[in-house]
């Protein structure tokens, strides 16, 4: 289906797994090719890059004031659960432990490892100030649809308020912070998840640049919601709504 998103499409017509496999490599080599060909051109082949696995709610291994552009697509609240769109990787993985040795560990422990995840369902009640007032309306106005809905938003705001603080700590003054995301729709309740993080962020002690939005012409997942369950549906669906429709670009800056 083009994603690792779980989808069903009843009429698709199950391809050669080899030949597709090959087809994908053989455009993953192309586009490599192209990237490191700019790299060459621009003189940046040989620069270091290092990667990490870290939870961006907890101080992260890097010093204060350190970096210059931060880029990120945060989750949208409520809207995946990451950890089980990637739990099929998880269990082929963890079972081959010649070459992937602590990949078990997150299978084998996938109930803790699910409750690490941003915007998750999993989590406790957690107490706190959002830093922004369109938060405390989102949340005040969810408690009177579906408290454990309110709940599960109420902690991805409280994340996200850690989320910037950290990033700001690390930033350079000068230093840029560009956030990638959608607004949506829950239980009848607009979520304006770009607009929480620009409150949230200015609270942390950004100055903002710009506040972009622009429209999403297709997605590899359904962009519609069933209006009752909040569930995807397909475009037939006469209770559909649309999902996600614009993103947001917010572009941030450290004094």
């Amino acid at each position: 289906m083009k994603s690792i998103k779980p989808t069903i499409d009843k009429n698709k017509e199950i391809p050669n797994p080899l030949e597709s496999f090959l087809r994908h490599l053989n455009s993953m080599i192309k586009k490599n090719e192209q990237f490191y060909s700019e790299l060459a051109e621009s003189g940046y082949e040989n620069v270091s890059a290092k990667m990490y696995r870290r939870d961006s709610t907890k101080k992260l291994p890097l010093n204060s004031s350190s970096i210059d552009l931060i880029i990120t697509s945060p989750p949208y609240v409520t809207s995946y659960e990451y950890a089980d769109l990637h739990q099929l990787s998880l269990l082929w993985f963890g079972d081959d432990p010649k070459h992937f040795k602590k990949w078990n560990r997150f299978s084998d422990e996938f109930i803790a490892f699910r409750r690490n995840f941003i915007g998750t369902t999993s989590k406790k009640e957690k107490s706190g100030d959002f830093d922004s007032v369109i938060a405390e309306m989102i949340v005040n106005n969810l408690l009177q649809v579906e408290r454990p809905l309110a709940i599960d938003v109420g902690n991805y705001f409280l994340d996200m308020k850690k989320v910037f603080a950290e990033m700001y700590r690390i930033l350079k003054p000068g230093g840029k912070a560009c956030i990638i995301i959608g607004n949506t729709n829950l239980r009848g309740v607009e979520i304006s998840n770009a607009q929480v993080a620009a409150e949230q962020m200015q609270r942390a002690g950004f100055e903002k640049i710009e506040f972009i939005k622009r429209e999403i012409p297709n997605k590899m997942i359904t962009p519609w919601r069933d209006s009752e369950t909040g569930k995807f549906t397909g475009k037939d669906n006469p209770s559909k709504t649309r999902a996600y429709e614009y993103e947001y670009i917010v572009v941030m800056e450290k004094p």
